[in-house]
């Protein structure tokens, strides 16, 4: 739990923090913990530092930063219908 939450600010390219690491270097739990962290921040509406945007917009963010902040392999489009559809089954 200690290495998710220190590593979920590393990002794919190295350019993250605390420590710098990149690419398989950030532990599997830590950069899906960030794909979450950073889905959530965007289509919120209660973040402090922008304003809050819909889905769409979150997907077409996260696929400009595949490869930099993420990995390459883009995140999967509207998480939140698959996650209705997973609840609903």
């Amino acid at each position: 739990m200690r290495e998710l939450v220190l590593c979920h600010h590393e990002y794919w390219d190295g350019s993250g923090y605390p420590e710098g690491r990149r690419g398989t270097e950030i532990p599997r739990a830590a950069r899906i913990f960030c794909l979450v962290d950073s889905y959530e921040a965007i289509v919120r509406d209660d973040v402090g530092y922008r304003a809050q945007r819909d889905h769409d917009a979150a997907h077409a963010e996260m696929l400009e930063l595949a490869g930099i902040r993420y990995a390459s392999a883009p995140p999967p489009p509207r998480p939140d219908r698959a996650a209705r559809e997973w609840l609903s089954s």
